[in-house]
């Protein structure tokens, strides 16, 4: 049976920070898995599973048509992208921009309304 929970996937490119986020996440209660890449074919194990993406710029600079492709692929539940300030608004709901700072913070507190979608 596979498990209709939230899993969140780390694909970030910088050692340091998704360390970090792998971590925070966990000891908050989330399931992660870190990815290699956008096309890790441990992704298709999960399918069925409400995915959310969680990204750096460096990882999706190489991703082509950016951000605004990944957030219109149907397997994100939604897509947070972590840059070093905070940004603002940017017209899409499934997009999230959040300061690489308080990452984890942030999503640690929006656990419980993405996983009661």
């Amino acid at each position: 049976m596979v498990s209709e929970t939230l899993l969140l996937v780390l694909i970030v490119q910088e050692a340091g920070l998704r360390s970090a986020l792998a971590a925070s996440l966990s000891l908050a209660g989330a399931d992660v898995l870190t990815a290699d890449d956008f096309a890790d074919p441990r992704l298709a194990r999960h399918r069925r599973r409400p995915l959310v993406l969680i990204t750096d710029e460096a990882a999706v600079e190489g991703f082509q048509g950016g951000s605004k492709e990944l957030a219109r692929d149907p397997r994100w539940l939604k897509l947070v992208l972590l840059s070093p300030g905070a940004a603002g608004p940017n017209g899409d709901p499934k997009l999230l921009r959040l300061d690489r700072a308080s990452a984890a913070r942030t999503i640690s507190r929006l656990l419980p309304e993405w996983q009661r979608r």
